[in-house]
């Protein structure tokens, strides 16, 4: 699953928004207030809202502005993504989020980037850019900034941690002596 989910920045480099597709084409359709939820039955899997969008009826491509994304557990909120802008293709359920993404788990942790990509078949979150992921414990904070994190949806780890480069992790709380 993590070589599947590297591969997912398909050449964005940090910073960058996606290209432009055919809007010269199809039916576009400007939408304010949009708000699209994905459930199986009454069990909801995530809902994706934004302030406007823009949907690309032949490529099935949203573009938005002010996103949020609430993904549910149980039908309950797990966690929350917001950003400046997104578009996610309805087609393969790969979003891509930019400006200002800030996604947060109900447990307090925090993951702060300027891209990040989520695959919905996969369930993972995936960025080379830098990012600051906080981790709350029992006795003080963590928290690792380095180049490249994949997580899931609910901000946990996606098998085994690779530090990719310039990784820093700081540790602020009362450090016990274990005598």
């Amino acid at each position: 699953m993590i070589a599947g989910a590297a591969a997912l920045l398909s050449g964005l480099s940090c910073g960058e928004q996606p290209g432009d597709y055919s809007s010269d084409t199809g039916k576009i359709q400007t939408v304010s207030g949009f708000r699209l939820t994905q459930a199986e039955g009454a069990e909801r899997s995530w809902s994706l809202q934004g302030d406007t969008a823009i949907y690309l009826e032949e490529d099935s491509l949203v573009t938005l502005t002010g996103v949020f994304i609430t993904f549910f557990k149980d039908n309950l909120p797990e966690s929350t993504v917001s950003s400046d802008s997104g578009r996610a293709n309805l087609t393969s359920g790969r979003t891509v989020l930019w400006g200002s993404v800030v996604a947060e788990n109900t447990s307090g942790r925090i993951l702060e980037t300027q891209l990040l990509e989520w695959d919905d078949s996969l369930g993972v979150f995936h960025t080379d850019c830098l990012a600051v992921f906080t981790v709350p414990e029992a006795d003080g904070v963590t928290v690792l900034r380095g180049m490249g994190v994949t997580l899931d949806t609910g901000l946990g780890t996606v098998g085994d941690v690779q530090v990719h480069e310039s990784f820093q992790a700081v540790y602020s709380g009362e450090v016990t002596d274990l005598d």
